[in-house]
């Protein structure tokens, strides 16, 4: 097995809250097989050190890690991860608090509910970028107007233009703004998520008060799981990359374990079926189960085509056939029919091979000529194999 796939699904046991069989964890730690740089390695990328630190403690393993440096940075990382985490629920109850004053009540989205509801063995298990809050549309300016005359709140990117623009055309949180006492941005929705998969009204329906956070609202189990899936796969675009995201992978399988008997997958199977993403849906749940060894329906279960790309792409890293095979899905992608349709609004099919035409001629004056574009589109592609070998968004962006 290449090391990077090892590293992977040895990391997705040790930090499984499905798996607790010390015995068996043990003989994990133990074999000869682990290569803890490795591990390091992939849970820095995707931001879980805190969470394999608490789960070798939670285990009493830490003690079987003969490089006591490794036992050491483990720590120190989770320790300042508790510490910030902590500090983001205080500034998280302080923007509740806010809020009723102009009879707000928010929900609080991702991390910052989950970690809040005590869902994570500690409270230092979750690295959180920044805090999400969704508010009732027909408020959300207000929130912030509230939020930066007496908050002491400011963008985050004031200098940017696109905030204007992508607010009216309808994005699905406001841009960031921090203070400058805070630990973490501050994201406000006005929709859980991009796609129109998960409505405000749907998500009223699956809401409980926080057992922590005054004046908030926080989403049920089931409709939690169904969120991360949508965040991930959908308006990340993870699921048309071949990107696994195991820090979200991880969040889902938590919420699933700890709420187990909350959970209600045939309601979840009905949401999905509704709006058509039983396949997506299934490859989805089939990393849960190969990765975590979460149970799970076997109705709901998929093949292990999807996550056998992944793990191509993971394995495969630097090699020709495999960057060729990156190209040819971008390019099936971009050049589709659905996605020249969205980008130019054209009304009939027998247009398209005309509108291709234009688009491949406008694009290789763009990229092929220009020594700036060739170098974009070539930093373009080398984060996005970086992206599929330890999961996340490419750190740089193609417009397309």
């Amino acid at each position: 097995m290449n090391k990077d796939v090892n590293a992977l699904c040895t990391l997705s046991k040790l930090i499984s809250p499905a798996i607790n069989d010390q015995k068996r964890l043990r003989d994990l730690i133990l074999s000869n097989d682990i290569c803890w740089n490795d591990i390091i390695d992939c849970a820095n990328q995707n931001m879980l050190i805190p969470a394999l630190y608490d789960a070798l403690h939670q285990h009493d393993l830490l003690k079987l890690i003969e490089e006591k440096l490794i036992v050491e940075y483990l720590f120190t990382v989770y320790e300042l991860n508790r510490v910030r985490s902590e500090a983001i629920l205080v500034q998280t109850q302080k923007i509740c608090h806010l809020f009723s004053q102009i009879n707000v009540t928010p929900v609080l989205l991702k991390g910052v509910a989950v970690l809040g509801e005590g869902y994570y063995h500690t409270i230092g298990a979750r690295v959180m970028i920044d805090i999400d809050i969704l508010v009732p549309e027909n408020d959300i300016i207000k929130c912030i107007e509230l939020l930066e005359s007496k908050g002491g709140y400011r963008p985050v990117d004031s200098k940017k233009v696109w905030t204007k623009a992508s607010w009216e055309t309808g994005h699905h949180h406001y841009r960031r703004i921090y203070h400058e006492d805070g630990v973490a941005p501050l994201e406000l929705h006005r929709r859980p998520t991009e796609s129109a998969f998960f409505s405000n009204t749907i998500l009223m329906k699956h809401l409980r008060p926080s057992k922590t956070i005054e004046n908030a609202y926080i989403i049920e189990p089931t409709f939690e799981v169904y969120h991360s899936f949508l965040h991930s796969e959908i308006s990340h675009q993870y699921h048309k990359d071949y990107i696994l995201e195991l820090r979200n992978l991880h969040h889902a399988v938590v919420v699933a374990t700890v709420c187990e008997k909350e959970m209600d997958w045939d309601l979840l199977t009905q949401e999905i079926e509704r709006h058509k993403l039983s396949s997506m849906w299934s490859d989805y749940i089939y990393m849960l189960r190969e990765l975590f060894e979460q149970e799970l329906p076997d109705k709901m279960l998929g093949t292990k085509r999807h996550f056998k790309m992944i793990l191509y792409f993971i394995e495969k890293n630097d090699t020709k056939k495999s960057r060729y095979l990156l190209y040819a899905i971008f390019l099936k992608d971009i050049l589709s029919y659905k996605s020249l349709k969205k980008r130019y609004n054209f009304k009939s099919k027998l247009v398209y091979p005309l509108v291709l035409i234009y688009y491949l001629i406008s694009r290789l004056l763009k990229f092929g000529f220009l020594k700036e574009g060739r170098k974009t589109l070539a930093d373009f592609f080398v984060r996005m194999m970086d992206a599929k070998r330890y999961g996340g968004t490419p750190t740089v962006f193609l417009d397309t």
